[in-house]
């Protein structure tokens, strides 16, 4: 069985408030080793993946994280030097900066990973997203035994927990609310739901059930002539009548459905709600929550904020209580079925308040990380008055730099007070050789914080002193 639990194996406990780990006192363990793979990210992403590693974890990565960064997680995780192993395939067509499937079958490289793998102990799997590339790897690196990975994934059931279509359907007949909306198997069927929305000043949402991932077809929003763009869509299209709407969903279907072989899912869109976030790990015994919190979207589409901030208008406000018992209810289903290991759901807020929720993750999501990183940081017995608020895509001249400014300024993560921004991800590049050694890592200058305060003021005033002090220094910059 997979054990993508706390970095050391500890259960963790679930906080209705939206609070991280706080594993029960127990002896520690010698854990067996782990195949930890970032594939299905970017690199900078991918990258984030070792915050799960343990000492004698195998860590495959698209390049070498830089050498500061390593450190940290070091410092933090308590783990020794040159711990863990990071395996970096052959740049592929992609170059260095995705796990395509080409780079996890290079035989040099699988070659080697099996005898770093069999030296180490390795006898069980973590990954983004357990595809078909990664199994083949899996098998090919020894890992075929029982415990190597788990029953469900090992038939490809990844793919089908995160069919978006197969989440309405298990929402849905569990009584878990979505948002207004229509699985279809055709253009014509889509026209019929979404024109309605248009003509009515709405807006609608088109999905891919299964997106080809990291670049393929992704949400579009369609909106009546002179509609706004959304948050949730990095492509808006503006629709002046029912024809025009039916020519463009009949041009697109083939990129919607993957040249028909999955459906596709249009949903009433929903513009100003606030958008939710929790995440589980999903055990043979139970389903723990790990956090939930509120994905940003305004005035900007960055952070998450655990727990969810109160909300301005308390009539609207989300009953978060139903909101964490709706989705517990979505990973009994998903236990069940037989699934093993992380997953999370998206959910809007609806003008009255109402709950929706759109979006299953079945595995690593850009956020899980975060959960390790506050139980490293903040301890066993994380205190449930701690707020955190991550920031990506922060400027920054360099990693060093911009951990040194933090030093200097006292923003600096505290461990005795638990307070203060702790830098968790560094964007990079792909590089040429291991960051440990001499011009390993290739910064791009921008990466990713998570503030830690006593209450979401405190963790708000951290967040903007530190945007504050590395924007002058990278703004300084030569």
């Amino acid at each position: 069985m997979i054990t993508p639990g706390a970095p050391d194996g500890r259960r963790a406990a679930a906080y209705p408030n939206g609070q991280l780990w706080r594993p029960r006192p127990a002896a520690r363990l010698k854990l067996m080793s782990r195949l930890v793979i970032g594939n299905r990210s970017s690199g900078a992403q991918a990258h984030r993946m070792v915050w799960f590693a343990r000492e004698g974890d195998v860590v495959v990565l698209p390049s070498y994280p830089t050498g500061e960064f390593l450190d940290l997680l070091r410092r933090l995780a308590a783990l020794p030097a040159g711990e863990p192993r990071i395996a970096v395939p052959p740049a592929g067509r992609q170059g260095a900066e995705s796990l395509d499937d080409g780079r996890l079958a290079v035989p040099g490289f699988v070659g080697e990973l099996r005898k770093l793998a069999g030296g180490r102990g390795v006898d069980r799997l973590l990954a983004v997203r357990h595809d078909a590339a990664v199994l083949r790897l899996a098998r090919e690196a020894g890992l075929d035994g029982p415990r190597g990975v788990p029953a469900f994934l090992a038939q490809h059931g990844g793919g089908l927990v995160g069919d978006l279509a197969v989440f309405r359907a298990l929402a849905s007949g569990n009584a878990v609310p979505v948002p207004e909306g229509r699985v279809c198997t055709g253009p014509r069927e889509a026209e019929e739901f979404v024109w309605p929305l248009l003509a009515g000043g709405r807006a609608a949402l088109v999905r891919p059930a299964r997106p080809a991932l990291p670049a393929g077809a992704a949400d579009e929003l369609i909106v009546p002539v002179g509609g706004p763009p959304g948050a949730d869509a990095d492509t808006t299209i503006a629709v002046a009548d029912r024809e025009t709407l039916g020519e463009y969903l009949a041009k697109s279907w083939e990129r919607y459905s993957r040249d028909g072989a999955f459906p596709v899912v249009v949903e009433h869109y929903t513009y100003d709600g606030e958008r939710l976030r929790i995440e589980f790990l999903v055990e043979a015994g139970a389903v723990t929550v790990l956090y939930h919190g509120r994905l940003r979207t305004t005035p900007i589409r960055n952070g998450l904020v655990i727990p969810p901030p109160p909300t301005a208008d308390a009539a609207k406000a989300p009953d978060l209580g139903a909101f964490v018992a709706h989705a517990t209810r979505v990973m009994e289903v998903v236990r069940a079925l037989g699934y093993r290991g992380y997953a999370g759901l998206d959910a809007v807020v609806g003008p009255d308040g109402d709950v929706l929720f759109r979006t299953l993750h079945g595995g690593v999501t850009d956020t899980t990380h975060l959960a390790v990183v506050a139980r490293y940081a903040i301890g066993e017995d994380c205190p449930p008055a701690r707020v955190l608020i991550s920031r990506d895509r922060v400027p920054w001249p360099s990693f060093a730099t911009a951990q040194a400014l933090l030093d200097r300024s006292g923003l600096a993560f505290d461990p005795d007070t638990r307070t203060g921004v702790l830098l968790t991800g560094d964007d990079l590049s792909g590089s040429a050789g291991p960051a440990d050694g001499p011009g390993g890592g290739s910064p791009v200058p921008s990466g990713q914080f998570l503030a830690v305060g006593r209450d979401h003021a405190h963790a708000g005033e951290l967040e903007a002193g530190a945007l504050a002090a590395l924007d002058r220094t990278s703004s300084s910059a030569v």
